[in-house]
């Protein structure tokens, strides 16, 4: 991989995976949802995988569970998100808030 635009490429996918982490990270010190932290320990297994692969893809090839490994994270990832969205947050969203305030 000496293209530099596979490097740019490689790049800016883990960026972006870091800021679903950090993004769940706060939902999590702000909600305390299980379904968050699920989700954030799907994120960082998968945003790990990605950068294992980066720096040692050949490691990747030679062992065929972690390209299973990887997508399954991002089924956790998935399940931790849809699971917030579903049964958590519109539960949240009918608490009247401590400040007495409506919206």
């Amino acid at each position: 991989m000496s293209d530099p635009l596979q490097h740019v490429q490689m790049a800016l996918s883990q960026l972006a995976g870091l800021l679903v982490v950090i993004a769940c990270v706060v939902l999590w010190v702000r909600r305390r949802s299980g379904w968050i932290l699920l989700a954030l320990i799907g994120e960082c297994a998968s945003l790990a995988c990605s950068l294992a692969f980066s720096l040692a893809p050949h490691a990747f090839q030679n062992t065929r569970y972690l390209f299973l490994l990887w997508p399954l994270n991002a089924l956790i990832f998935a399940a931790g998100l849809l699971g917030y969205a579903c049964l958590d947050a519109p539960r949240r969203a009918d608490v009247t808030p401590a400040s007495g305030n409506p919206s």
